[in-house]
C-alpha cells in the first residue's frame, strides 16, 4: 500500500461526535483489502484487539504515523463494523465507535479474516482459532500491551 494512495478519513475522533460511517477500501477489516494488506501487524493482532476494548485507530487518518495512540486520531469504522459482525459490539466501552454490522463489506468473524488474510483455505483459520481461541489471543495481546488483568467476582443483582 503506497503512501500515494491513501485517501484520509474524515471525522471520528473520540469525543468529537463526527463519525466515520464507512469501512475505508484499503482497511484490514474490509472484505475488498487485498490479502495481506494489514499495514505490517499480523491480522490475528486484529482480531485480538476488536475483540477486547481496545481504541483502534483508522490507519488512514491524515496523523495516524505522527501518534498511533492519540485519542484525536478516527477510529477505525472497519473495527466499529467487525464488532457488530461478531457481537462484540455491545461489549464495549461507549467511547468506542459503534457502527451497524455489514457482512457484505466487512469480514463477518476471525476465520473469515484469518483465511482471506494468511491466504489458507477458511478451514485452516478455523482449525488455528481450535487450536488458539480468540480468548487466549485477546488475552495474550492485552498481556503484551502492559495491562494488568485482575480476576474479580461479580456481585449478583
Amino acid at each position: 500500500m503506497s503512501p500515494v494512495a491513501r485517501k484520509p478519513c474524515k471525522g471520528n475522533p473520540v469525543g468529537s461526535g463526527k463519525k466515520r460511517r464507512t469501512v475505508c477500501r484499503e482497511c484490514p477489516f474490509a472484505r475488498a483489502t487485498e490479502p495481506g494488506e494489514t499495514g505490517g501487524t499480523g491480522p490475528t493482532t486484529y482480531v485480538a484487539q476488536a475483540h477486547g476494548p481496545f481504541l483502534l485507530s483508522c490507519h488512514m487518518d491524515p496523523d495516524y504515523e505522527k501518534d498511533r495512540r492519540s485519542t484525536k486520531l478516527l477510529q477505525c469504522a472497519g473495527a466499529a463494523i467487525y464488532r457488530a459482525n461478531t457481537k462484540r459490539a455491545e461489549l464495549m466501552p461507549p467511547a468506542l465507535l459503534a457502527l451497524k454490522p455489514d457482512t457484505e463489506l466487512v469480514f463477518g468473524g476471525p476465520a473469515e479474516l484469518l483465511a482471506h488474510h494468511g491466504e489458507v483455505p477458511k478451514f485452516v483459520a478455523e482449525q488455528f482459532l481450535r487450536e488458539h481461541p480468540v480468548d487466549e489471543l485477546l488475552a495474550d495481546e492485552v498481556r503484551r500491551s502492559g495491562v494488568q488483568v485482575v480476576a474479580m467476582e461479580r456481585k449478583k443483582p
